[in-house]
């Protein structure tokens, strides 16, 4: 599970744009973007089910939980890959949301990945998975990338770099 907390204004939703773009253009890739991480658990599933092509009643958790699993297993066996679900503004999703999709995401005792999730965020989002409610999920997270403000010097060598002419400091 990748995360990418940081300031606002750094460019974690064009990052993840792109990323989007890039695994959407795979055969084998099941891509979903999560519009609205503020959501409460019922929305929350209703919005997977949308993504994922699985029509889920959320009042039955059990049950849609069940049947995303089990989609996300077959495509899994018959592709070799497995569902990516994209996650902007990481920091407003709520606290039981971002347990339900800890649980969503592996089987087998934790030992089979079903679900790639990539959460983005602001700083909030690093300071709640410090806290105790979502250690768990925290230290689930392979990928760690957190961006930061670049230098004017390395901004200019960046331009430099793709500009024809070239530019001058200010």
């Amino acid at each position: 599970m990748p995360w990418s907390p940081g300031c606002p204004g750094l460019g974690k939703s064009v990052t993840l744009r792109l990323l989007a773009e890039r695994l959407s253009g795979l055969r084998d890739v099941q891509l979903g973007v999560l519009s609205r991480p503020q959501a409460g658990l019922a929305d929350f599933y209703r919005e997977l089910g949308d993504l994922f092509g699985v029509q889920l009643h959320p009042h039955n958790r059990w049950g849609g939980a069940k049947v995303l699993r089990e989609r996300w297993q077959g495509h899994i066996d018959a592709s070799l890959s497995r569902p990516v679900l994209l996650v902007d503004e990481g920091q407003e999703m709520q606290q039981p949301v971002l347990n339900e999709l800890r649980l969503l995401c592996s089987a087998r005792l934790d030992s089979h990945l079903l679900l790639t999730v990539v959460l983005a965020g602001d700083q909030r989002l690093l300071e709640r998975f410090r806290g105790e409610e979502l250690l768990p999920l925290g230290s689930r997270m392979r990928v760690r990338l957190a961006l930061d403000r670049a230098s004017p010097e390395a901004l200019r060598a960046l331009l430099q770099q793709r500009s024809p002419r070239p530019v001058r400091p200010s």
